[in-house]
């Protein structure tokens, strides 16, 4: 993710590793150590740094940040209007977080005659607007253009405003389109941008992957045995019978090719997946077992005059703990 990569920290980092992380690049690229000509890259990558470790350094932002990114730190306002990378840096070292400190700077840095008195001067950024659009799978299919209205800060006025979106077909969930500098626009700030979030809209037979088009389908054990054919509503509308050819264990994958959905940037089409799911707890009785014995190969195993013991289907039982530790298994 896009901050732990710029503290070049992993996502379980510890908070000493990204403290560490952030001293080492906020020394390296603090603006005043900048070289001639390149005072406006170090103030940008300092403050690229100070933003990642503002952020990781909080518990409960860095928990939204893990789950939403960037713009649901925005939605949430976490990042707060007036971010100064000075402060962070400034608060980091009032929490003698450099170690041994000589009047509030380091020792070392002192010595090389390094001071970090100068003024950093970078124009602040207006919030951005965070747009989520839910759309159906048959939309997702077919691609769809939607309008889209929300608030917008225009210098001290808020006006209600919107925009179309063209979504080709085949949006991937949770696709992220970013219209730059179209967000709010607050004097003396750079313009916000325009997050949209598209979202697939919870199915109750299928869910898109890629560009394939997944459904899972129970049957009984005899089914899977036999084989099978059903009837499929396609999320175009159209009606398919589609055959099975038995037997089918639990958990098999069949295809269809071409069947899915069209790829969002070359329209190739993926497929329809089927993932089988059988249920396989019925009693055998004793008719049952004779005609299986005569239809299928059956197994003959040695044996030897040790004592007979019979094992339990886990599922069928709960496990509980018996008062003098021990484990006492119980029929549900």
């Amino acid at each position: 993710m896009e901050y732990y990569n710029t503290l070049n920290v992993s996502k379980t980092a510890s908070q000493d590793e990204i403290k560490k992380a952030y001293r080492k690049l906020a020394l390296k690229w603090h603006p005043d150590k900048a070289p001639n000509q390149k005072q406006e890259e170090y103030s940008t990558k300092f403050k690229e740094i100070s933003e990642a470790y503002n952020v990781l350094q909080d518990e409960e932002k860095r928990e939204i940040y893990n789950r939403y990114g960037k713009e649901g730190l925005n939605e949430h306002e976490q990042m707060g209007e007036g971010f100064n990378p000075q402060d962070i840096f400034a608060e980091f070292l009032n929490k003698g977080a450099f170690g041994k400190m000589q009047h509030g700077f380091p020792f070392n840095e002192m010595q090389h005659g390094f001071s970090f008195g100068g003024q950093f001067n970078t124009k602040k950024q207006a919030p951005d607007i965070l747009i989520k659009i839910l759309l159906k799978l048959k939309e997702v299919y077919t691609g769809i253009q939607k309008k889209v209205s929300f608030n917008k800060q225009v210098g001290d006025k808020k006006e209600q405003t919107s925009i179309t979106i063209d979504l080709p077909a085949g949006c991937q969930n949770n696709l992220k389109i970013i219209k730059k500098d179209e967000g709010h626009e607050i004097e003396g700030h750079d313009n916000g941008d325009i997050i949209i979030i598209i979202t697939h809209e919870k199915n109750s037979i299928f869910k898109i992957i890629e560009n394939n088009l997944i459904m899972e389908k129970n049957i009984k054990f005899g089914t899977s045995l036999l084989g099978t054919k059903f009837m499929v509503k396609h999320i175009n509308g159209d009606k398919i019978n589609v055959q099975i050819d038995g037997p089918i264990q639990d958990g098999d994958i069949r295809i269809i090719p071409n069947l899915g959905v069209p790829h969002m940037e070359n329209n190739q089409m993926g497929d329809l997946v089927i993932k089988f799911n059988v249920n396989n707890k019925f009693k055998i009785t004793e008719d049952v077992e004779e005609v299986i014995r005569t239809i299928f190969p059956v197994d003959k195993f040695k044996l030897c005059d040790g004592e007979n013991l019979k094992a339990i289907d886990p599922t069928l039982f709960k496990e509980e703990q018996t008062n003098d530790g021990g484990i006492e298994c119980n029929q549900s």
